[in-house]
């Protein structure tokens, strides 16, 4: 069956992007750029998949495609606001100037980071502590689908040192990002360290995902400082993922087994990873055709702040949001429905329009402040937000996971602050020295 709705809002959405792709200067990794490539390139794909890998699929509603539509408008309307409010009265910095720009960060910055991955390397073995002994309570004798089994679906919780599996992802980007402005043999040294510690951290971590947040920080912080070709970045980046989504799909047997054959591997992966690429999108669908009402409770996407009203008494909540999904059948199982559905759960189409144009206006003016500046506050923050904006087409990682936010910020913000703090605790040092002497 010809589908025309399918087809006119697949060529919308083309149109959205080819649009903002040249209001932004022809800049790939705009955050617009990206989003609304995203989105595009996934209805497109689905129609691909729909006549191809996963020939059983529903049809997309025309109402599901209409909140795909409104969502990258809107986002897309964010952006241009961003742009027009922001003053463009400085030309992009070139790295080369940087030296002069940041002296504290290169006399400075290493050894701080330093101090960071000692940090991280000492909570390792505590970590890997933690991970051993959920892993021995488990009945599940596959090392890390035990863990996995029971961190998602469990009660059992890896302790404090959790914390330390963002902290070790943020002393990369830090790293990285002092490599790439001077990139000594020391900074060199530096990043591969932290670049080992975080990778140990997210793989003992099993979630698959939390892998895509390193690399969506080594891309983000990259695309600052390799302009050219960033269609072949791009497409690197794709492959990079689908490699060890696939990898990582047959360690934790989600769609695939160390015990199978490498060509029954490789074609339940393929089809796995089709799902999972369109998957979401159809289990939005689901929901939108069953018209699932809002419930205005605002628990699944402003649950920090309702928890935090209730400990200091303003409100009061009922229950915490589940993070695991109920499957749905359509017909290929799914428990995860884009990033859209807990905002139209929450309250409904408007709400939902409302914070992805709040998104895009954000996403936008940390990227103009990043490019103008290379400032290593907004460089990392747009590194750390491509995550969610990425991964919009799985789940939501906003709004949702808002604590973990707020424990990013606090980690970069703790560095700046300690590299900035740093020439007046030596003059401060050196004159109570001068005084003593």
């Amino acid at each position: 069956m010809f589908d025309l709705h399918a087809y006119l809002f697949i060529f919308l959405c083309w149109v959205i992007f080819l649009v903002c792709f040249n209001i932004f200067g022809k800049r790939l990794f705009h955050p617009v750029s990206l989003f609304t490539l995203l989105w595009a390139s996934l209805l497109t794909s689905e129609r691909i998949l729909k006549f191809t890998l996963l020939d059983e699929l529903e049809m997309l509603s025309v109402d599901t495609y209409m909140v795909v539509f409104f969502t990258v408008l809107f986002f897309s309307l964010g952006g241009l606001l961003s742009k027009f409010l922001f003053v463009e009265t400085k030309d992009e910095i070139q790295v080369q100037n940087l030296t002069d720009r940041y002296p504290y960060l290169k006399n400075f910055g290493g050894t701080w980071i330093s101090l960071f991955l000692l940090i991280g390397l000492i909570g390792l073995p505590l970590y890997i502590k933690s991970i051993l002994s959920i892993q021995q309570q488990s009945a599940n004798e596959n090392f890390l689908v035990a863990i996995r089994s029971e961190l998602i679906y469990g009660e059992m919780d890896i302790g404090p040192t959790k914390y330390l599996v963002a902290f070790s992802v943020v002393s990369l980007g830090l790293a990285f990002f002092l490599n790439s402005i001077f990139p000594t043999k020391k900074h060199r040294i530096l990043f591969f360290i932290a670049l080992s510690i975080a990778l140990v951290y997210n793989l003992l971590y099993t979630g698959r995902t939390s892998i895509f947040l390193v690399l969506s920080v080594l891309l983000g912080v990259r695309s600052f400082f390799i302009r050219k070709n960033p269609v072949r970045t791009l497409f690197k980046l794709v492959l990079v993922f689908v490699l060890l989504f696939s990898i990582l799909g047959i360690l934790y047997e989600k769609g695939g087994s160390t015990d199978e054959e490498a060509g029954l591997n490789f074609s339940t992966t393929t089809e796995f990873a089709g799902l999972y690429l369109v998957g979401p999108i159809h289990g939005l669908n689901h929901y939108v055709v069953k018209e699932e009402k809002s419930d205005f409770s605002g628990e699944h996407t402003l649950n920090f702040f309702l928890r935090l009203g209730e400990s200091i008494g303003l409100s009061r909540v009922n229950k915490t949001a589940d993070i695991v999904e109920s499957y749905v059948f359509m017909p290929y199982p799914t428990n995860v429905y884009t990033a859209f559905r807990v905002y139209l759960r929450d309250f409904g189409m408007g709400y939902l329009c409302l914070m992805f144009f709040f998104f895009g206006f954000i996403h936008s003016f940390i990227y103009e402040k990043a490019v103008r500046t290379l400032n290593i506050r907004h460089v990392l923050y747009y590194a750390f937000l491509l995550f969610p904006l990425l991964l919009s087409f799985f789940r939501d990682q906003y709004m949702t996971v808002f604590s973990s936010w707020l424990k990013i910020v606090l980690y970069i913000e703790l560095f700046i602050l300690l590299v900035a703090s740093m020439p007046t605790i030596l003059t401060h040092f050196q004159s109570s020295k001068k005084a003593n002497d």
